[in-house]
């Protein structure tokens, strides 16, 4: 379930936020059978294999942090985030975490650029990175609304406001 998905998504932004981790691997896409150590990432089905939510929670990761993004600093917030610019096209990739059993809302504030063309993803207990709408218009400021035990990931362009 999500909580694997969550432990796996804390471990990764911890690497990431405060271990100063440049690049995270996880290996065990099956675990071999009788083995005790980390689950892997696919799940048995019978004869077959199928997603886990480990597997969506590090797709939340590795699908839009692209290469040379870059950690920036990053402040306030009541629930654990990270956020990552890739100066190649001028974007930037928040991703935000709520392990509590309630909805939470997190503001986003970039103070002299303008979020573009935003769009964002959550793995919870319901989904699999799956879109999530939001307000059309830009600007420096956005409200996102966390679902409990989820872990939701913001990809926007930014521009410089003059």
């Amino acid at each position: 379930g999500i909580g694997g998905g969550l432990k796996l998504a804390t471990h990764l932004l911890h690497d990431l936020t405060q271990a100063e981790t440049q690049a995270w691997l996880y290996w065990a896409l099956l675990p071999p059978a009788g083995w005790n150590g980390r689950a892997g990432l696919l799940d048995r089905a019978g004869s077959t294999f199928q997603p886990s939510k480990r597997f969506w929670s590090f797709v939340q990761f590795s699908k839009f942090l692209p290469r040379n993004s870059v950690r920036v600093s990053a402040g306030g917030g009541s629930l654990p985030f990270a956020a990552f610019r890739n100066p190649q096209y001028n974007g930037i990739t928040v991703i935000f975490l709520n392990p509590t059993e309630q909805p939470a809302q997190e503001t986003l504030e970039l103070r002299g650029w303008s979020l573009e063309r935003q769009m964002a993803f959550r793995t919870s207990e319901k989904e699999d990175c799956a879109t999530v709408p939001l307000p059309a218009e830009s600007g420096p400021k956005m409200i996102l609304t966390l679902e409990p035990r989820s872990i939701t990931t913001l990809v926007a362009q930014i521009r410089r406001i003059r």
